[in-house]
């Protein structure tokens, strides 16, 4: 009988670590795998980082790379909520598109702000396209 206990123990054990490591990953911006691996560098996220100005219009989209499940979907929609300027924003894990809404009075967010927001989680921006 004290077998079965010490392995049931094990087994519980075994996937309570398990599933801990699979959330922290999701918690720190996804795997390895999904984070900065070249894309969405070069001259064009420069370009972001340096573009301060405002954004006129009423929305942006931005593809983000490695949204894999939907706690890291939460951590780019809690960090996009933070950015002055941001209404809300809609998530598709499947596309890697951010949608977001900005504002209809008040300050803007900058294509920097966005960029920032999206780095801040860990994971890479591909682009950011506005209407």
């Amino acid at each position: 009988m004290t077998t079965n206990r010490f392995g049931s123990t094990l087994m519980v054990m075994f996937c309570a670590c398990a599933l801990v490591t699979l959330l922290s990953a999701c918690a720190g911006g996804g795997s390895g795998a999904s984070r900065d691996d070249g894309a969405g560098t070069g001259s064009a996220r420069t370009s972001w980082m340096s573009d301060t100005a405002p954004i006129d219009e009423a929305s942006a989209t931005l593809t983000v790379q490695g949204l894999s499940c939907p706690k890291c979907a939460n951590n780019v929609d809690l960090s996009l909520a933070k950015v002055r300027g941001v209404k809300s924003a809609a998530i598709d894990m499947a596309s890697g598109e951010v949608k977001v809404a900005f504002a209809e009075e008040g300050a803007r967010p900058s294509r920097a702000d966005l960029a920032r927001a999206i780095d801040r989680t860990g994971f890479t921006l591909v682009d950011i396209r506005v209407p």
